[in-house]
């Protein structure tokens, strides 16, 4: 007998299992989702608005992660911890407001497509990524004020694009194994 894989994402008021989908979050209200994935073809899509915190482990092969945070109110932010593990993975992730991004990615293949723009006068946008394995990709971009990046790509064959955009920018990077960097910073 065939085990299929059991999805559960929790967002105020929704609760969806197998779908692979889920839009939830009241305007300035929090927002949570919790993911946990094994097994092959996992696919998860969560779009969050308010406070949001989103918290996805995969692991196994052709796993995909589509997030979309839309931060509303003041004083409110968004969070996402991200761990995929496997063969063939793409994430992406787009970010609305003041925002933090933990991203750990292994294995071979993998993808990452990440954006964050806006928070409010003097809030700060941050990611840190981890990228072991074999083929790795990162795209990052960031707009607004303040804003870091700390990328860490280990093993053959890493890509990293980072784009940056606004004032008082930073961008730490360490990349280990064949590893190419495009990045552009532009202070406006």
């Amino acid at each position: 007998m065939t085990r299929l894989p059991i999805l559960l994402i929790i967002v105020p008021l929704l609760v969806v299992a197998n779908g692979a989908r889920a839009q939830g979050g009241n305007v300035g209200v929090n927002s949570d989702a919790f993911v946990d994935q094994v097994g092959a073809a996992n696919s998860v899509a969560v779009a969050q608005s308010g406070a949001a915190v989103a918290r996805i482990a995969q692991q196994g092969t052709n796993q995909t992660v589509q997030l979309t945070q839309h931060v509303v109110g003041t004083g409110s932010s968004a969070r996402i911890d991200l761990d995929m593990r496997g063969l063939i993975n793409d994430a992406v992730v787009t970010q609305h407001g003041v925002a933090v991004a933990t991203v750990a990615i292994a294995g071979t293949g993998n993808n990452l497509w990440l954006a964050q723009s806006g928070g409010v006068a003097g809030a700060a946008n941050a990611v840190a990524l981890a990228q072991s394995g074999i083929g790795n990709s990162a795209t990052l971009a960031q707009y607004g004020s303040g804003n870091a990046i700390a990328l860490t790509q280990t093993h053959n064959d890493n890509v990293a694009a980072i784009s940056q955009t606004g004032t008082n920018l930073a961008i730490k990077m360490t990349q280990d194994g064949g590893a190419r960097a495009i990045v552009s910073q532009v202070n406006r």
